[in-house]
């Protein structure tokens, strides 16, 4: 697979005065990947790849003040190899290992492990993940009268420890719950000692991140509905008097439900509704639709975000956008 992605885009601070701070933006990512079936039978599968990718920017401000995120380009490189397969009647494993090589972090291992065992209807699961992020060029370079990003900035790593209990109903019915706990090592949020000062971004060091997930789907045929609960809670120790931006703006409980059916002949529609719950901050409901039309070889699709025009802060003090449409078509080659 080969894919390239350019995006053009226009920031300002201000509307009804852009001359104040007014961004431009030009990003770029290309890159391939494979993968391939080293060895199957009754024992499982390996499977196996590599990609490489390359992701740019080229930024500048039209005010002097600022000089936008400049002319920057990195290269990351990975190969993986994964095994699925079972150990004894109903023992299913799975295992993975990642290695990225990040232009200006090196080399990443990332391994990944699970077990399941399933039990007449039930199948009980765990498994156990390790993950990195490299900063964002945003997070690296940005900078307005608010937000100063960190050239110095190091990658985000954390584990993943994930147990819980699958439950197939008669009729098509499945019911998954299960607890997480995610360990992170420098995190990256913006931080600030007080009001009169621009957020700087900062690695924090350790955050801890506790969750439980139910969620149940079913499909009737052409329809298919999902509906999913998510609580989460967050520990995180900053220094006395820093405020932070982003860490505690995460939802506590988040409700997500999905329905998808057919409309007529290859076109077909997607409705989502999100509702965020946060400590601290004004809960929201969203509302999103997706219509898409299949042809031969992709899809043209319509979607509308927002749809009921819903006023909200994801992060405080940050108006987010209002019911805004796109028109998207993928092909596939």
């Amino acid at each position: 697979r080969a894919y390239y992605r350019r995006h053009r885009d226009r920031f300002i601070w201000t509307i009804a005065n852009p001359s104040a701070y007014e961004n431009r933006h030009l990003s770029e990512r290309v890159g391939m990947e494979g993968s391939a079936t080293l060895a199957s039978g009754a024992w499982g599968s390996v499977v196996a790849g590599a990609e490489v990718a390359h992701e740019s920017i080229d930024s500048f401000n039209l005010n002097d003040a600022f000089a936008g995120l400049g002319d920057h380009g990195r290269w990351r490189n990975a190969l993986f190899a994964e095994y699925a397969g079972r150990l004894g009647e109903g023992i299913g494993v799975s295992a993975g290992l990642r290695y990225d090589n990040h232009e200006g972090f090196g080399g990443e291992t990332s391994p990944s492990v699970g077990l399941s065992y399933r039990l007449q209807k039930h199948r009980l699961f765990a498994s156990v993940t390790r993950a990195y992020r490299a900063p964002s060029f945003t997070e690296f370079y940005y900078e307005d009268t608010r937000n100063r990003g960190n050239p110095e900035l190091a990658a985000e790593r954390g584990w993943t420890y994930e147990t819980g209990v699958e439950t197939a109903f008669v009729g098509g019915a499945l019911l998954r719950s299960s607890v997480f706990v995610r360990q992170e090592n420098n995190l990256v949020d913006y931080v600030r000692a007080d009001t009169t000062q621009p957020w700087a971004a900062t690695n924090l060091g350790e955050m801890r991140t506790v969750g439980i997930l139910l969620h149940k789907e079913r499909a009737w045929g052409p329809v298919r509905t999902q509906v999913s609960n998510v609580w989460v809670y967050k520990e995180q120790t900053l220094a006395a008097g820093t405020l932070s931006k982003y860490v505690f703006t995460h939802p506590t409980h988040q409700l997500t439900a999905r329905l998808d059916h057919q409309l007529i002949a290859r076109i077909s529609a997607g409705w989502q509704l999100q509702l965020k719950e946060r400590n601290g901050q004004d809960d929201y409901t969203l509302v999103d639709l997706v219509i898409s039309r299949s042809f031969g070889f992709g899809q043209t699709l319509l979607i509308i975000q927002n749809l009921t025009d819903e006023s909200y802060e994801a992060v405080g003090g940050v108006p987010m956008p209002g019911r805004w449409m796109s028109l998207e078509t993928r092909f596939e080659l």
